[in-house]
């Protein structure tokens, strides 16, 4: 981590280039996001020399830039596909971003869609807990596609959650925490739980795996919830996941997460939360097929962008298909 300066300065950057690409006129608008697109890939650059001072990846990245500054896209890309290849073998922190952030870039400066990408990059930067960055991401997206915002809104729960935990976990950590600080963590779970809320509300009328979305909804309250110490609550919206889906394996898994807490309490618990492990062990199996077979039907009728969060799912939780499907979002994207 590289601090707040660095996020700050990659978040002004960012919101320049967006400035650039909504106003400005075509003449002056490639040069004008080159020149910051230069800095932001050169900052992310440091992210992975700091990892590998060994690994000769710079004088690609260095390469690439170059070009893209002369505006010699097709060689860009050319020379991106080795960057991506060699950084994403190597699975450091960061190098997925690095890659997405330059595809996004070489995809604006060749007057692609502007939203392209950015759920990725949103991800990825609150992976590293750049949340500023991931937000301003999220709000662009809903700016120009309303097609996916239950999948935005989603990623913010997901944004908001993250930094609620991470100020539980200090709390936990701490026991000087103050009072304060402990109430900003209940008012990040329940800006979490309204963005969740939201995305409930829109998946409805989006044409974008409505039920899938609404699933990982669900899911997500229930955690902020327990979190919250609102067990009935979370219990509540874990079963709405179950009924969305029967082998949304998620939603065992926090159920599980529930019944382990309430077992220290109650002995007579420890048995459902046996049974429901069991249970989840099972659901991941199912989902991980289910999951994996709409992704086939989902590619073969050229629906790309469903196809992709099959894929993601997959990569997440089922090591069968972890890999292949790596190399599907590798081939399209």
């Amino acid at each position: 981590m590289l601090g707040d300066s660095f996020e700050e300065s990659i978040l002004t950057k960012k919101k320049r280039i967006h400035e650039l690409v909504n106003n400005a006129e075509e003449e002056s608008k490639l040069s004008d996001i080159t020149e910051l697109v230069t800095p932001i890939l050169l900052k992310l650059n440091i992210i992975l020399e700091r990892q590998d001072s060994e690994r000769n990846v710079s004088k690609l990245i260095y390469k690439f830039i170059n070009i893209i500054n002369n505006q010699q896209y097709y060689r860009a890309d050319i020379i991106l596909n080795q960057i991506r290849t060699k950084l994403l073998q190597e699975e450091l922190e960061g190098a997925k971003l690095f890659s997405l952030e330059a595809k996004y870039y070489l995809n604006i400066l060749e007057g692609g869609d502007i939203t392209e990408y950015l759920n990725d990059l949103a991800k990825e930067y609150r992976k590293l807990s750049y949340y500023s960055v991931a937000e301003f991401l999220y709000e662009v997206m809903l700016d120009n596609d309303q097609s996916s915002s239950n999948w935005v809104y989603n990623g913010l729960g997901q944004l908001y959650w993250q930094q609620g935990k991470d100020l539980i976990k200090n709390v936990t950590n701490n026991k000087k925490m103050t009072d304060k600080v402990q109430e900003e963590a209940k008012g990040y779970l329940e800006a979490a739980i309204r963005f969740y809320e939201e995305a409930i509300e829109v998946s409805d009328s989006e044409v974008v795996l409505s039920d899938l979305a609404k699933g990982e909804s669900y899911v997500g309250m229930a955690k902020c919830h327990f979190a919250l110490k609102e067990v009935e609550l979370a219990m509540e919206n874990c079963e709405k996941a179950i009924a969305l889906d029967e082998d949304n394996y998620y939603a065992y898994i926090t159920l599980g997460k529930i019944y382990n807490r309430l077992a220290k309490q109650d002995k007579t618990k420890a048995k459902q939360r046996e049974k429901i492990l069991e249970i989840a062990e099972r659901k991941v199996k199912r989902m991980a097929n289910n999951l994996w077979v709409n992704s086939v039907v989902a590619e073969t009728q050229n629906k790309l962008k469903e196809a992709k969060i099959y894929w993601q799912y997959l990569i997440e939780i089922n090591a069968d298909y972890s890999e292949i499907s790596k190399n599907k979002l590798n081939q399209y994207y």
